[in-house]
């Protein structure tokens, strides 16, 4: 079984081209450009699509049974730059498969963030109704309406809880930060969240693939345990050996600097981590969800090892001299 992945060259696509691939699995990684491909850790050969022309993502998928649909965006500058990255793209892999009928299984890569914030720590479930707050939970979620409603073959959505790990660039702000001994106090109240590893991750989107009992759903994926950001800071110290001095950062001084920082990023054409949307999803109460659901039907059994996970990814930001030795 041969599986196309589209946003091979991000941090999601890069790990699961690696990780199929070393299971054995046929995998065609999907980019934009071939400058693109220039950041995929595998030795598969790649395609260049357009994500504008479903003939170009057709042409390219021929000879695969799956496609993994990874492509598009967490920030942006505008609410339709948003739409046109996870809505648009979406549309037009959508009418690729009319031109592929050799693939069998559509697996979209969504977000928790489609779904809504939990309250009081009680994990969100699949069921419950959704409630998104930023732009890119509400494009992620439109995105899994059109899924819903217009993909002609079987399909699974995926909702990843926040993902660390080996490549990924959100949570390196983080790191240098508490590196320089600075622990960051950003508000009250619950502060949980749920995390998932990258391989984690990889390993449920491999369960997904070809699986009868994935199709027409969608799961929720974390590694099963309810951290807190004080917890994970404090965790991420202790690992890099720093002792640090808390910095309480009101709402208003991160409204304020997300304002400045934003406004810096019109001027260089850039989307900065830190920006008024990004503070939404900081201001909710909590962000758990349960991964109860994926337990019983696809026997999704996360071994959750925070400590070494950490450390690994401490390790790759030192090694590409993102992270002081």
């Amino acid at each position: 079984m041969r599986i196309a992945i589209t946003g091979a060259n991000g941090f999601v696509g890069q790990n699961l081209c690696s990780h199929l691939g070393i299971r054995g699995w046929g995998v065609l990684p999907l980019v934009r450009s071939a400058k693109a491909s220039g950041s995929i850790e595998t030795r598969c050969a790649y395609k260049i699509v357009s994500y504008d022309n479903p003939q170009s993502i057709a042409n390219a998928i021929q000879s695969c049974d799956v496609l993994v649909h990874n492509a598009g965006q967490t920030k942006a500058q505008s609410f339709p730059e948003m739409y046109s990255a996870n809505v648009g793209t979406t549309y037009t892999v959508l009418e690729s498969l009319a031109l592929a009928p050799n693939i069998k299984q559509l697996i979209y890569v969504s977000s928790q963030a489609a779904g809504k914030p939990s309250y009081k720590a009680v994990p969100v479930k699949e069921s419950d109704r959704e409630y998104p707050l930023t732009w890119y939970g509400k494009s992620k979620l439109m995105a899994e309406k059109v899924i819903q409603n217009c993909c002609p073959i079987p399909y699974t959505i995926i909702r990843p809880a926040s993902v660390y790990g080996p490549g990924d660039k959100d949570f390196l702000q983080l790191f240098r930060i508490l590196d320089k001994g600075m622990r960051i106090k950003l508000k009250s109240g619950s502060n949980a969240i749920s995390l998932i590893y990258i391989r984690e991750l990889c390993d449920f989107i491999e369960l997904c693939i070809g699986n009868p009992k994935a199709y027409g759903n969608i799961f929720y994926a974390s590694d099963g345990e309810c951290y807190t950001q004080d917890y994970l800071q404090q965790m991420v110290l202790h690992l890099l050996n720093r002792k640090s001095i808390d910095i309480p950062v009101p709402k208003m001084m991160m409204d304020l600097i997300a304002m400045v920082a934003e406004s810096i990023g019109k001027l260089t054409d850039m989307t900065p981590v830190v920006n008024r949307q990004k503070n939404i999803e900081i201001n909710a109460d909590s962000w758990l969800c349960s991964i109860e659901k994926a337990r019983h039907i696809l026997g999704f059994d996360p071994k959750p090892n925070l400590s070494d996970n950490l450390n690994e990814t401490i390790a790759w930001y030192r090694d590409k001299g993102l992270l002081s030795s």
